[in-house]
């Protein structure tokens, strides 16, 4: 029981009702309780959303980057491809680093729920975004000294670091309180230095920085859905679509020739030519996942250094069902009954 005036629990605590279905990542059940008493209840074993990492090639071959199932998000590849930044989903988000040659796990961050890490072009430092209190952080990881400092802060805007450019410019999804996703630009020793790169009246999100930094693939929905668009990283002339049948999530190859995406079915690709102006390609198929995949559109996805794609995919996990669902009338009678005094 709780005395709602003193906000103090009284007695011990009882079960009332067991094999409820549960999201121990997103921390809630499937049960509600009306104001007449009645009960909701969906009955099964937890939906743990289990994934596996996993790397195709261009003809849509997978193998596993990892023997770990893990709720992953989003995934980064080191600049010398030997090591993949990882988002697992939890009740306390963290970046994890896999050693792709041993196969090995090594947790990054133990504060609360940090996301989507982000490389140096260097190799030798990690960006993770967090909130805190009402407080949206941005933090800086040095990989060697194991050393962490929050290099920009703020209570008015809600944002992600997505990329970080050569010339030394992160790139940042925000969310100004109230309003709707604009991308910015933010030299990475001089936070403060912080200006808009995309700011309209539409939803842009997840900007993506070609190799050479000279441009910036984004994904924007103004024309009605999601589609994918490239605009000089100066912010400074005319965009360009790249995707025809909507797209999220860009991301280019090493080489800096081809801007990959996902239009919902496939992932796409599209050849960049970047002379004195860009020219964009026909986007073509490269594979369907052969499972479910993973996807919010926030740099979900990467690509290794031979052209490979590294995603996550669903794992089919039979044991984590709905079995039954189940309405109760009165079932607050029942709860008087079981927490009454003995």
């Amino acid at each position: 029981r709780l005395d709602v005036d003193t906000l103090t629990t009284e007695g011990t605590p009882t079960p009332v009702l067991d094999g409820i279905v549960t999201d121990p990542l997103a921390g809630v059940a499937a049960i509600a309780v009306s104001a007449n008493g009645s009960l909701a209840a969906g009955h099964g074993q937890p939906l743990l959303g289990r994934r596996e990492m996993v790397v195709y090639d261009r003809n849509g071959e997978s193998e596993p980057l990892s023997s770990d199932l893990a709720p992953y998000q989003a995934a980064a590849l080191s600049p010398d491809g030997s090591t993949l930044a990882v988002d697992i989903d939890a009740a306390n988000a963290a970046i994890w680093l896999i050693d792709l040659e041993r196969d090995i796990q090594t947790r990054l961050t133990t504060r609360w729920s940090h996301n989507v890490p982000v490389w140096s072009p260097d190799g030798e430092y990690l960006i993770s975004s967090t909130s805190s209190g009402g407080t949206y952080q941005i933090y800086r990881h040095h990989l060697a000294t194991g050393s962490s400092e929050i290099i920009h802060q703020s209570t008015e805007e809600q944002f992600f670091v997505t990329d970080w450019s050569i010339q030394g410019d992160l790139v940042v999804n925000v969310i100004p309180i109230g309003q709707g996703y604009d991308i910015w630009r933010m030299p990475a020793d001089n936070p403060s230095a912080v200006e808009p790169l995309v700011d309209g009246p539409a939803a842009e999100t997840n900007a993506k920085f070609s190799p050479d930094g000279r441009w910036v693939a984004f994904m924007s929905d103004e024309s009605g859905r999601e589609e994918i668009y490239i605009l000089p990283s100066s912010g400074k002339g005319a965009k360009m679509r790249v995707s025809g049948n909507g797209g999220s999530a860009p991301f280019w190859s090493r080489s800096g020739d081809e801007v990959f995406y996902f239009d919902g079915v496939s992932v796409m690709a599209a050849g960049i030519e970047s002379g004195e102006r860009l020219r964009i390609g026909r986007p073509e198929p490269l594979f369907q996942p052969k499972r479910p995949i993973y996807n919010d559109g926030l740099a979900t996805f990467d690509a290794t250094p031979d052209g490979r794609i590294i995603l996550p995919e669903f794992v089919d996990d039979r044991t984590a069902a709905l079995s039954d669902f189940v309405f109760t009338r009165h079932w607050i009678d029942e709860l008087e009954r079981r927490l009454a005094p003995q």
